[in-house]
């Protein structure tokens, strides 16, 4: 692909070269300006993205909406698995604090006493 389209972009001496010159000198200098080199790059990147974008599908007008949507949702599972796992410890936390409260109470003799066997 940037082999066909540096032919039909590159100077060869004073004038354009076509792409059947181009493949007629395969070992042909090729010279390009800063600005022809940036604007290859330029459009294979912005093609490259485009490609990308609609293999995803993400290449309508309303892709935009689209990923906002999805970020916000992951922002929201990421509150709600933080919160959830605040609650796992607080809950585990509080049991073991209960727990230990009644053993103490037993072992000061708070509910009458164990009974003896």
């Amino acid at each position: 692909m940037l082999a066909w389209y540096l032919a039909k972009t590159v100077h060869m001496g004073d004038a354009m070269s076509s792409s059947d010159e181009f493949r007629d000198h395969p070992d042909a200098i090729i010279e390009l300006t800063r600005r022809d080199l940036e604007d290859i790059i330029e459009g294979a990147a912005r093609r490259g993205a485009e490609q990308a974008l609609k293999e995803v599908g993400l290449d309508t007008t309303s892709a935009g909406d689209d990923v906002r949507e999805l970020r916000s949702l992951l922002n929201a599972f990421r509150s709600v698995k933080s919160t959830a796992l605040d609650t796992v410890v607080k809950s585990l936390t509080m049991t073991f604090l209960l727990i230990l409260g009644i053993g103490v109470s037993a072992k000061l003799g708070l509910f009458g006493g164990l009974p003896k066997p």
